[in-house]
């Protein structure tokens, strides 16, 4: 019989993203910013009046570091020193979804997909410029991406769309491989496809 408690965050009552640190901390991104929970207690990291206060939409660990997709940009913040990181220069606004791929962090945003170079802190906007992005799946087909309008695959600097549904395509806004079956999960407005 599976049993769930609710945790109480302070300030916050939606999760928009998780992620999990080697520490085994979980982090939670909310409409308020981010939270910590070790197990017992949850803690806010921003307060009502820093930039960090902010919806989080998407969060990627790598390391001590935590990637954070908010509605005002990419934040960085490090695990180790409880500590916010300088963001990138001209980062985008309003980012909903975040992958890693090798060496650089894809942002979907509500303007295109981005990447962030990671080692040399470089930032570029890479493809289906002025698409909301709503989900990323780097897959050996290339980059899935479930935008406000359908489902694409990105790969080698080309940009493909691929029909889920007949007529007009649906708000694509969650994508997930599945090992035991072998196939994807495309998840939409009022649908979900495999």
């Amino acid at each position: 019989q599976p049993y769930f408690n609710n945790i109480q965050l302070d300030g916050a009552s939606t999760v928009c993203s998780f992620a999990h640190d080697p520490r085994g901390i979980v982090w939670l991104g909310t409409e308020s910013g981010l939270y910590s929970y070790d197990g017992y207690h949850s803690y806010p990291h921003f307060d009502s009046r820093s930039p960090y206060h902010s919806r989080v939409h998407s969060l990627v660990a790598q390391g001590d570091l935590l990637f954070l997709g908010t509605e005002n940009g990419l934040f960085v913040f490090n695990t180790a020193t409880n500590s916010y990181r300088p963001s990138p220069r001209r980062s985008p606004k309003d980012i909903r979804a975040m992958a890693l791929q090798g060496r650089k962090l894809l942002l979907g945003t509500s303007d295109g997909l981005y990447e962030y170079d990671l080692r040399q802190g470089s930032l570029r906007q890479s493809a289906l410029h002025g698409q909301a992005i709503y989900a990323l799946l780097p897959s050996h087909r290339g980059l899935l991406v479930g935008s406000l309008h359908g489902f694409y695959i990105v790969k080698g600097g080309r940009t493909r769309r691929v029909g889920i549904a007949s007529g007009r395509q649906p708000l694509v806004n969650a994508l997930a491989f599945d090992r035991r079956r072998g196939c994807y999960w495309v998840g939409t407005e009022g649908a979900l496809y495999r």
